[in-house]
C-alpha cells in the first residue's frame, strides 16, 4: 500500500553512477540517516558520495513519512534487557542528537519542509503489559536523573465513555499508565481550571 506522503512527495531524480569515481567516503542507504551523516562528514571537510539501490528516501523514510522520533515502537524494556540501561540509553541519547539536529540544520539553512514538532503516541490492543514495563522503565530513568522532570497526561477517566471499542481502551491504559507514574512520582497534583489539587 502506497502512503499519501509517498506519493505527493518528489524528490529530483538524480544520475545513476556508471563509472568508476573516487572519493574519500562512500554512504550506501540515501534515506534521512545516510543523509545526515553525509551531510555532517562534508561539513567537515571530507568528500562524501551517497548512493542508493533505489530513489533517495525510498526506504523506511518514505514508508514513515520522514518522521524523526526516539520513539520506535516498545523497545526500550527490551533494550535494557537485551543490552543493559546504559546501551539503551546511548540509543535514546543518540536519536535525540539526531531530532536536534535536523532542526538546527532546518533552522540554519532556511529550509521550507514542513517541518513539525508533535507528540508521539504509542498504543496497542493486546501488549498492555508491554507498554506497563515500558512506562515502568522510563519512570525508573526519570527517577534515576538529576533533574525535575514533569509529567503531563490527561485525566480522561471523568469524561464521556467513548462509543468506540479503540476509544474505551486507549481511556483504560492511560488510566493506568496515571496511576503507576502517581505511584512513583514524589508529587501528585490534579489540576481542574487551573486550580490544583496536590494528591500526594
Amino acid at each position: 500500500m502506497q502512503s499519501i506522503w509517498s506519493e505527493s512527495c518528489k524528490f529530483r531524480k538524480r544520475e545513476v553512477l556508471d563509472k568508476d569515481i573516487k572519493t574519500d567516503t562512500i554512504i550506501i542507504g540515501a534515506g534521512m540517516a545516510g543523509i545526515l551523516i553525509g551531510y555532517m562528514l562534508k561539513q567537515n571537510g571530507i568528500d562524501v558520495i551517497l548512493i542508493d539501490a533505489a530513489e533517495m528516501a525510498s526506504g523506511n523514510t518514505k514508508n514513515t513519512t520522514a518522521k524523526i522520533t526516539s520513539q520506535h515502537d516498545l523497545i526500550y524494556d527490551k533494550l535494557i534487557s537485551e543490552f543493559g540501561e546504559k546501551k539503551a540509553r546511548q540509543y535514546a541519547k543518540a536519536n535525540e542528537l539526531a531530532i536536534k539536529k535536523y532542526k538546527e540544520i532546518i533552522k540554519e539553512r532556511k529550509i521550507d519542509c514542513e517541518f513539525e514538532e508533535k507528540s508521539a503516541y504509542v498504543y496497542s490492543l493486546n501488549e498492555v503489559e508491554n507498554i506497563k514495563k515500558e512506562v515502568e522503565e522510563l519512570l525508573e530513568y526519570i527517577k534515576s536523573s538529576d533533574q525535575d522532570i514533569v509529567i503531563v497526561s490527561n485525566e480522561i477517566g471523568m469524561g464521556i465513555v467513548p462509543a468506540y471499542a479503540l476509544g474505551r481502551h486507549f481511556r483504560d491504559i492511560c488510566g493506568r499508565m496515571n496511576q503507576i507514574a502517581a505511584a512513583k512520582a514524589d508529587e501528585a497534583y490534579f489540576v481542574v481550571s487551573g486550580i490544583k489539587m496536590k494528591l500526594k
